[in-house]
């Protein structure tokens, strides 16, 4: 296996790692048991939500898969790639995602669910993003993780 073939398949597996835990979820809700509201009338927006997520899930895939073969270049040029480096570019997309959604809960319900919102989706982005992260650091052949000599200068 040729090392871009290598890196490749390591942007893919950790795309699949950091999606891991939110499809489960979403399998858990479509095949739980079904939730009712308070007057006893089941609530199918649990299961519309978990339908859309699975049906959603390759173009998630595919855009995190990009994210992960494009990370660590865009890290190598900025700082030394490392797992920490990593991590902390991680920060850009999370927070970003955070502060969209948390835009959109403040315009709709207010100032505490903006935050609510903001926190949440922030910390759960930064979790899915770190742990696709470390499982491309595990994956990708040892020569990704050292810089490639600069050549000298004439």
């Amino acid at each position: 296996m040729s090392a871009k073939t290598h890196l490749g398949f390591a942007a893919f597996v950790a795309s699949i790692a950091a999606l891991f835990i939110p499809i489960c979820t979403g399998l858990w809700y479509f095949f739980g048991p079904p939730i009712l509201n308070a007057d006893g009338s089941p609530d199918n927006a649990p299961v519309r939500s978990a339908a859309l997520l699975l049906f959603a899930s390759p173009v998630f895939l595919l855009l995190l898969s990009a994210y992960y073969a494009i990370a660590p270049v865009v890290v190598q040029r900025i700082h030394r790639r490392t797992l920490g480096a990593l991590v902390v570019f991680n920060l850009v997309p999370s927070s970003g995602l955070a502060l969209l959604l948390g835009v959109q809960g403040l315009r709709a319900f207010g100032l505490l669910d903006g935050a609510i919102s903001f926190g949440l989706f922030g910390l759960f982005s930064i979790t899915f993003l770190t742990v696709g992260s470390v499982a491309w650091w595990l994956i990708a052949p040892p020569q990704a993780h050292t810089p490639v000599p600069k050549p000298p200068a004439v």
